[in-house]
């Protein structure tokens, strides 16, 4: 077997080991040929988020790359110092077995395998990238929980919205009647000859039913009115929140069904976020919502993660590119320049087989995203053609799990 295929065989089991961390780790690295002549000037920064006992996937610097490159292909030695170049701490050798351009970011990275020794320096790095990674975790919890918070607290204000108008409806109805009633009233009241006396007694009794009426009306539009009545609703359930411990509940209050979900930003590694979320507040989470561009592939791994949980992915697919927002546009899209992109995405989504909910284009009403209607000359139309030509290739391709 050749060294080249051992050195091939061996990166990949590391990298079936490796820990993937969710920030990036500062690494200092050197040739080794370079650190014993130039010491600690010999020094460049990279970083990783790929670690494991026995070696690490290293981003190095912008404009490095021919150097890095070079030196897997020699095979050279390198010198690795884990977060801080403290000229006192240990120093990890090790042997470059790998250097690749990543595609999608357009980053340089090279696999680097540890070369027996420096036991220590290794364990602590390890143990270095591990509580870099429970911090970034702990934050992304309280994260989401102040998303769930916030929202929460919007669906009560909406729902406090609507029994104000429900009351104002009420009273404007009450208002009606009222001035129905003082319309009888005063007809009662008009002089007149009474034929008979039975005739006068008749009307009396009439005067004072309509006096009775528009009272019990009056009183009632008082109470709708009375700011304490008005929030007494709002008020027993802040109590019912803050008897659950949490100052929060779930549970809708009207019976009605409520569908909980987590929103993340690209990058988050949900199913760790989800599970810390689901035990802190002890109910489960049914649906998944993320985020990719234009450029980004179907996302497989997220797909089957959430049918291994059992939950609904919902992908919000925006019609841009992060590194260039300009660079989609919807008359593009309309034209049949990307139908190659959307093709993938639906046969992508056919080949996985359960039910997926992408959210296109969102937000189109505001004026914050190229593809709103703002950015469109304010023809709503533009947006709804690229809404229906992307749909169609999915129809096309036959991918109806998709809503």
């Amino acid at each position: 077997m050749s060294a080249k295929t051992t050195d091939e065989n061996f990166f990949a089991s590391e990298q079936r080991r490796f820990r993937r961390l969710e920030v990036s780790l500062p690494i200092w690295l050197a040739l080794e040929t370079d650190w014993d002549r130039d010491g600690r000037n010999a020094w460049t920064l990279g970083y990783t988020r790929d670690l494991s006992v026995g070696g690490c996937k290293i981003t190095v610097p912008h404009g490095e790359e021919a150097k890095w490159k070079t030196a897997s292909e020699q095979g050279s030695s390198i010198v690795l110092r884990f977060g801080d170049n403290n000229s006192s701490q240990e120093t990890v050798s090790g042997a470059i077995r790998r250097a690749q351009l990543d595609e999608e970011d357009g980053s340089f990275w090279i696999g680097v395998e540890y070369l027996p020794g420096s036991e220590e320096a290794r364990r602590a790095a390890l143990n270095l990238g591990l509580k870099t990674l429970k911090t970034r975790r702990g934050w992304q919890s309280a994260f989401a929980l102040s998303i769930i918070l916030i929202a929460l607290a919007g669906f009560s204000i909406f729902r406090l919205q609507g029994e104000v108008k429900a009351r104002e409806g009420k009273i404007a109805t009450l208002q009606k009647r009222i001035q129905s009633e003082r319309q009888v009233l005063g007809q009662l009241l008009r002089p007149q000859l009474a034929g008979t006396r039975a005739q006068g007694i008749d009307a009396a009794f009439q005067s004072a039913e309509a006096r009775k009426r528009i009272n019990d009306l009056q009183r009632n539009m008082a109470r709708l009115s009375d700011p304490k009545n008005a929030s007494s609703g709002e008020s027993e359930r802040a109590d019912q929140r803050a008897a659950s411990g949490l100052n929060l509940s779930s549970a809708p209050a009207t019976g009605a069904q409520v569908n909980l979900g987590i929103a993340l930003p690209y990058g988050f590694a949900w199913p760790q976020v989800a599970a810390d979320l689901e035990e802190l507040i002890g109910r489960r989470i049914p649906t998944i919502v993320i985020f990719r561009d234009f450029k980004s592939p179907f996302p497989v791994e997220d797909s089957r993660e959430a049918r291994l949980r059992a939950k609904t992915l919902q992908i919000t697919w925006e019609p841009w590119l992060y590194s260039d927002p300009k660079a989609i546009t919807l008359k593009n899209i309309i034209a049949g320049k990307h139908d190659k992109y959307i093709d993938s995405w639906a046969q992508a989504s056919k080949s996985f087989g359960n039910e997926i909910w992408i959210r296109w284009g969102h937000e189109f009403n505001g004026n914050w995203y190229p593809w709103s209607t703002s950015a469109n000359n304010q023809n709503p139309k533009i947006y709804a053609a690229a809404f229906r030509h992307v749909r169609s290739r999915f129809v096309r391709a036959g991918a109806l799990n998709v809503k």
